[in-house]
């Protein structure tokens, strides 16, 4: 065990020493989390746009490279497909190599792969380049969830994991405006200039990924973990003068643990067992096989029941006022998120999707009559599912140590990238056997119900510590109580020689 000094060499007692954790709670929220927020957030907010460009500028690609018989939905499940990859890769290679690589790795991935593909003449070389456009913000993500949960304090950690849905939907919004500025109704695919919008799609990407290099920092529990405590009392420092805060860095060195795959899969399976650990991973591929069919399949329905036409509405603009109001109904969630537990929480958001869903089927076979329902719909088909995942992430973030942590997450984010790329080509099926997507939606509510009945034996208490500030510094000053108190001096007998 490593010996500490003071600074004027003596032994300090290590016990005395706050973890890293009550350090994290002293900085509190501030400046420093935000920017660390916005930083990482990249990779989610790169989400959010390429897959809804892909979405909208399907048929323009399929128009301009005289391209028979494709699919939409094709091309989704590509880029779904690399982000399922590199959700896989993420996860050990975080937890071996720290939060910090895999987030700007994955940056310059979206942004290369984003431009090379604009300049491509087959659908083939542009479909490739589009999964790895996949595998990049895949590659970010859970480094980014774990990064953003290290460095806030436990009442702030959920509102920092709903930053990154946030980001998915401002991703969204700036796909719309993007193309609304070629065809707000989304249905001449010949004027739509798709080079253009793929090129354009990268900048903010790049923008957020330059800006990373310099602001990100890495983990502190990562750095102790590792043995690297000079470097993670830097970054504790860094954290606490961007609060303006005067925080002690000083932290109780933790046990070096090994940084090996099998260690990492074995700490996450050993935490929690792996009938809880297949439960989790089981409800995030139903609730990501409703949020992204959703989101394949809501604005080609709004197109083919003729949105626009019958309200007098562009689809561009429902969907922009939709996810508009989809991320401040997420960002005032935050407040329900903080109060109840996450069961609690889960289960209420599968209840509004599968309202949503049926819904959504009773309003766009009536659009003229019920235009506002239908545009509540797509808010809760949105919102439901997003909230759900994120406070199911947010759970499987808390049940485990730092060294399995991001493994854990990026298992539970991979099988939902199932459900995510098996979306889309269910919703082409059925619509193309049935005529409408009427039926898909119908299955999306099934299947949100069947996972409802499996939630609700499912354990998801916190094994980390969720200490608030209050409650880390009584745990200090109960550490010190119980240490063994100085020897006192005898008191001087006066007159003895």
């Amino acid at each position: 065990m490593a010996v500490n000094f003071g600074k004027f060499g003596q032994p300090e007692a290590d016990a005395m020493k706050p973890t890293i954790r009550e350090i994290v709670e002293d900085i509190g929220f501030g400046r420093s989390q935000l920017l660390v927020m916005i930083m990482a957030c990249g990779p989610f907010f790169a989400e959010g746009l390429e897959l809804l460009m892909v979405s909208l500028l399907a048929g323009s690609i399929a128009s301009d490279l005289d391209t028979v018989g494709f699919s939409g939905g094709f091309m989704v499940f590509l880029v779904l497909l690399g982000a399922a990859l590199g959700n896989v890769i993420a996860g050990p290679f975080a937890d071996k190599s720290g939060r910090q690589l895999p987030i700007l790795l994955g940056y310059a991935m979206v942004v290369v792969f984003s431009i090379t593909s604009s300049f491509m003449n087959t659908l083939t070389t542009i479909s490739a380049l589009r999964f790895f456009v996949g595998v990049g913000f895949g590659l970010g993500q859970p480094a980014a969830l774990v990064l953003m949960n290290e460095v806030a304090p436990a009442r702030w950690r959920l509102a920092s994991t709903l930053g990154s849905a946030l980001f998915v939907g401002l991703g969204a919004i700036s796909a719309v405006f993007m193309v609304m500025v070629d065809d707000a109704w989304l249905k001449n695919f010949s004027i739509l200039q798709w080079r253009l919008l793929l090129r354009c799609s990268a900048i903010p990407v790049m923008l957020l990924g330059f800006c990373s290099i310099f602001i990100l920092p890495e983990s502190p529990s990562f750095l102790a973990a590792t043995g690297d405590y000079a470097l993670a009392r830097d970054v504790l420092q860094d954290l606490a003068a961007g609060n303006k805060r005067q925080a002690s860095v000083s932290f109780r060195c933790p046990e070096v643990e090994a940084k090996t795959l099998q260690g990492q899969f074995g700490r996450a399976l050993c935490t929690r067992g792996l009938l809880n650990a297949a439960s989790i991973c089981m409800g995030s591929l139903v609730l990501n096989f409703a949020l992204y069919g959703s989101s394949y399949a809501v604005p080609q329905a709004l197109v083919k029941v003729t949105t626009g036409d019958v309200l007098g509405i562009a689809p561009a603009s429902v969907l922009l006022l939709s996810f508009g109001l989809a991320c401040l109904l997420i960002a005032s969630g935050t407040v329900l998120g903080m109060r109840a537990s996450r069961k609690t929480g889960i289960i209420a958001c599968l209840m509004l999707s599968i309202f949503s869903a049926l819904l959504f089927n009773v309003s766009s076979a009536n659009a003229q009559q019920l235009r506002w329902p239908l545009i509540v719909s797509c808010l809760g088909l949105w919102c439901g599912p997003s909230f759900a995942i994120l406070l199911l992430i947010q759970a499987s973030l808390e049940m485990y140590p730092a060294l399995s942590s991001a493994t854990a997450t990026a298992a539970c984010m991979a099988f939902g990238r199932v459900g995510a790329v098996v979306a889309p080509l269910l919703s082409d099926y059925v619509t193309s056997s049935t005529g409408d997507s009427s039926t898909f939606f119908t299955i999306l509510a099934a299947m949100e119900l069947a996972s409802i009945v499996a939630f609700v034996p499912l354990d998801l208490t916190p094994a980390t510590s969720t200490a608030t500030a209050d409650s880390a510094a009584a745990a200090t000053e109960e550490r010190v109580a119980q240490l063994p108190l100085a020897p006192t001096a005898a008191p001087p007998t006066y007159g003895s020689v």
